[in-house]
Formats: structure tokens, C-alpha cells, sequence
């Protein structure tokens, strides 16, 4: 079996759990989020034919084509992070779910955790733009209302609200969770980074040069390719971290968690 637990655990446990939830779940969870990360690389294309042709599309201007797509980016982002919080909670039961069965398990409250999203991304770049403090304060505070909506099934304000008395209940736990999910994926790019600039290298071009169309393409598409890979442990562990906290202060255990599942 998986040797998981909803029992309240420490950081080490929850990346435990994390880790293993990883490498049982990746090929769903990289199925799960590759509509999202293609969504992501259109957005980054067209920005490039901006930025090179200075064009604008089908009479648009660029602000209204980049809203456009944001707004997209956000509502596919939405399905694809409410079927992983399905997926791992069955994963959590040793219960297996398909990809298919976990996205029409969220299709209903794909457009409130749309528009919950929408307003969390204001409210923490209004932060980000005040002092930047608060934005990450804003940032770590809301960090579980995709898991709230989704298992708790609550409306877009009291999503927020749950999701910051969550937080405020065990700080230091969340802060030093995000801090070494920061830390991997600052190694992660570092080390993605390095691998770039090696294969430019061998190739005779120079990283820091003017990259060509093509070039800037080949370029983002490395990225997203590296995102993909590293996304789902990033949510996973959020996911993770959420059960543990509700499992030590609410005594959540697998007997809620199946009646959840089984909706």
C-alpha cells in the first residue's frame, strides 16, 4: 500500500506524503495539467510575435488579447487544480480515480474557483503593488482556497475566510512549507538554467544574445516543459499540507475524506 496518513505530521511528513503522491500520480497529474501549460505557452508566443512584430491580433490591441488569455489561463488553471485536489484525496484512500472521472467531478465548481482565483490574484497583486509585503502575506494566507472550495464546498467569501483561519492556525507550519517549496524550485530552475545554457553552448549560441522567433520559442517551450514536471509536486504538497492541518486541528481522517471522495 501507499503508507499514507491523514494523522496531523510534521514538515518532514508532509513531504513524505508529498513525494509519494509525486511518483504515484505524475503521468495524471502531467495529463491533468498539460491543457494548462499549452494554454500558458500560446500566452508566451504570442507575447514573443508582440514584442518582435509589434503586431496587434485581428484588430485587437495587445492589452485586450493578453486580458483575453488571462482570463483563459485562469479558467483552465481552475479545472486542472480542482481535479488534482480530486485525485489526491482519492490517491490518499488508496483509491483510484481516472483522469476523465476527477475533471467531471470539478466541472461544477470550475467557475466559482474561477472567479475565486480571479479575485485572489487582485487582491495579492493590489498587495504586491502597495509594499510587496503585503502581497505575499496575502499570498501565503490564501494558499489552501482551491482545497476549501473544492472539499468544503464553500462560496467564493467564506472560501477566503477558511482559507486565512487555516493559515493564522498553523503559520509558522504553512511559512516554512512555502519557504522549501521556493527553495526546490529555485535548485530546480538553477539547475534547468544551467542545462539551457549548455545546450546553447554545444550548439554554438550564445545565451545571451537577441534569440530569433524560432529561437524564443524553442526557448519557452524548454520551460513549460520543466513547469509541467515540477507544478504538480508544488500542488501536491499544498494539498497535502491542507489534510494535515485540518487532520490536527478538526480530527479529519479517512472516513470524512472517503465520504468526500465518494460524491
Amino acid at each position: 500500500m501507499n503508507n499514507l496518513t491523514l494523522e496531523s505530521t510534521g514538515i518532514g511528513g508532509i513531504f513524505r506524503n508529498s513525494l509519494r503522491l509525486y511518483k504515484n500520480n505524475f503521468i495524471k497529474c502531467v495529463v491533468i495539467l498539460f491543457p494548462l501549460q499549452i494554454t500558458f505557452f500560446l500566452v508566451c508566443v504570442l507575447s514573443v510575435i508582440f514584442k518582435i512584430g509589434k503586431h496587434s491580433f485581428a484588430g485587437l490591441g495587445t492589452t485586450t488579447v493578453c486580458f483575453v488569455l488571462v482570463l483563459l489561463l485562469s479558467m483552465v488553471y481552475a479545472l486542472s487544480a480542482g481535479a488534482i485536489v480530486y485525485l489526491i484525496s482519492a490517491a490518499f484512500l488508496n483509491k483510484r480515480i481516472g483522469i476523465m472521472e476527477a475533471c467531471k467531478k470539478v466541472t461544477p465548481h470550475v467557475f466559482g474557483l474561477w472567479i475565486l482565483m480571479l479575485l485572489s490574484g487582485l487582491i495579492i497583486f493590489g498587495g504586491l503593488a502597495m509594499k510587496i509585503i503585503p502581497g505575499i502575506i496575502f499570498m501565503i494566507f490564501l494558499s489552501f482556497i482551491v482545497p476549501v472550495m473544492i472539499v468544503e464546498k464553500k462560496k467564493t467569501g467564506a472560501t477566503m475566510r477558511r482559507s486565512f483561519e487555516l493559515v493564522a492556525g498553523s503559520f509558522g507550519k504553512v511559512l516554512t512549507t512555502l519557504l522549501l517549496l521556493a527553495l526546490v524550485q529555485i535548485v530546480y530552475m538553477y539547475i534547468m538554467g544551467t542545462g539551457i545554457f549548455t545546450i546553447a553552448e554545444f550548439t554554438g549560441i550564445s545565451p545571451m544574445q537577441q534569440l530569433s522567433f524560432s529561437g524564443e520559442l524553442i526557448n519557452m517551450g524548454i520551460i513549460n516543459f520543466f513547469n509541467l514536471l515540477l507544478t504538480p509536486f508544488y500542488m501536491i504538497t499544498l494539498i497535502s499540507l491542507y489534510y494535515g492541518i485540518k487532520a490536527g486541528k478538526e480530527g479529519f481522517n479517512q472516513e470524512a475524506m472517503a465520504s468526500f471522495v465518494g460524491r
